[in-house]
């Protein structure tokens, strides 16, 4: 496989992974409770190249991430509510 062949796969994956951390965020931001990544079994059955600290401190970040913006979304639900009381 020549180089510009991997670039193309790794292109596809990128964007393939974007779409589902998207999706992730999406349903997380719609969830009654926050986010939390079940961590432990991914680094248990991890075998491959990326080590158990990536893995681990990725799924961390995306849970942050998500449940913030989940917050700020609760936020600005309540927000606007008192605002229609008003």
């Amino acid at each position: 496989m020549n180089h510009s062949s991997h670039q193309i796969q790794i292109k596809a994956i990128d964007q393939a992974l974007l779409a589902l951390f998207e999706e992730r965020a999406r349903l997380c931001r719609t969830a009654k409770q926050p986010a939390q990544a079940a961590i432990d079994d991914m680094l248990r059955r991890t075998q491959g190249d990326l080590h158990a600290t990536v893995i681990h401190d990725l799924f961390s970040l995306l849970d942050q991430c998500c449940n913030q913006r989940r917050n700020q979304s609760s936020d600005q639900s309540r927000h606007k509510g008192a605002e229609q009381q008003s």
